[in-house]
């Protein structure tokens, strides 16, 4: 059996402990009691008066973060393209897309969606029927009801034989 007052330990051991506060400890193995200079802290490490020397970022290190804040900064001072409805360059109209569905709206009211793609033209009417209308003749597409001529900013929009309507590209 083991001897249970080896593990307690005693009052004056205790006193001893408590007395050593870490401040006392470090002044007394660096040499401030005595007299010496305060010790320099590196890191996490208490050395004396020297600390380890540290090598200058390299030239690869530097190029990598001039590189990443000049990505940064070219990404931050880009605008994004205009979206639709956004006015354009000096508060014009904003630009038609190229290729893809053009928004148009007709002088009569009516609201289509209009994409051309060469040899037929899909066309949704916004709240009533979508369709494909054939190529008939040079930006013209119509299956015999319904034409839409032209493309881009302008366009007209046919209906049966009543008179076309003009309508405008957003």
């Amino acid at each position: 059996m083991r001897d249970a007052r080896a593990k307690i330990p005693t009052s004056s051991s205790m006193d001893e402990v408590a007395a050593k506060r870490p401040e006392e400890v470090i002044a007394r193995s660096s040499g401030i009691a005595s007299g010496g200079e305060p010790p320099i802290q590196c890191g996490h490490h208490l050395l004396s008066r020297r600390c380890a020397p540290t090598a200058p970022p390299s030239r690869r290190s530097k190029a990598l973060v001039l590189s990443a804040l000049l990505l940064t900064l070219a990404a931050c001072a880009t605008p994004p393209p205009p979206g639709p409805g956004d006015p354009g360059p000096n508060g014009a109209p904003p630009p038609i897309p190229l290729d893809g569905p053009i928004a148009y709206r007709c002088s009569d009211g009516t609201q289509l969606m209009v994409e051309a793609t060469g040899e037929n033209a899909r066309v949704a009417i916004v709240g009533g029927p979508s369709m494909v209308l054939p190529r008939a003749g040079e930006n013209y597409y119509s299956n015999g009801r319904y034409g839409f001529r032209g493309g881009g900013a302008a366009g007209q929009w046919e209906v049966g034989r009543s008179a076309p309507v003009n309508c405008t590209g957003s």
